[in-house]
């Protein structure tokens, strides 16, 4: 709800849900309801340039999925973070660390989406300092892997 109210402007009513949903989740002590929780409080954030917040409130939810041990979805506030909140801070390393991480475990666990959002990170932070022709074998991995994954 609170991405919907975000979409809508109603950043305030957003921010009281999305407060409210990370409360309601911890108290819970789900940590899948902690991590989508915590995704949807770091997406308002970055998308109000509170940019310093996402990152405590992504690394939250990446770790409460990664605790439940479900790496699919723990991709999902990493890739977050890594290209849209710590490329723009400029913390480039961390973002390649991140992204690295996800390319590695979608070798280990056999997921292919989460080996696109990793290439599709290392190739927005090979943007900013590698050679063209490398960052654009980055990311043509990353969109020939997009093109086999089924929508169902």
């Amino acid at each position: 709800m609170a991405i919907i109210f975000m979409s809508f402007g109603a950043r305030r009513f957003a921010r009281r849900y999305a407060t409210a949903a990370v409360a309601l989740a911890e108290s819970m002590n789900n940590p899948f309801a902690v991590g989508f929780a915590f995704f949807g409080l770091g997406w308002l954030d970055s998308s109000e340039g509170l940019l310093e917040d996402a990152v405590l409130h992504l690394q939250k939810s990446a770790a409460a999925y990664r605790e439940a041990g479900d790496l699919h979805s723990w991709g999902a506030p990493t890739i977050f973070l890594s290209q849209w909140v710590l490329c723009p801070l400029g913390d480039l390393s961390f973002a390649r660390t991140l992204a690295s991480e996800l390319v590695r475990i979608s070798q280990d666990t056999g997921d292919p989406q989460l080996a696109t959002w990793g290439y599709s990170c290392l190739g927005c932070v090979a943007l900013t300092c590698e050679p063209l022709d490398e960052t654009s074998a980055t990311l043509a991995k990353a969109r020939d892997l997009a093109l086999q994954i089924s929508a169902y």
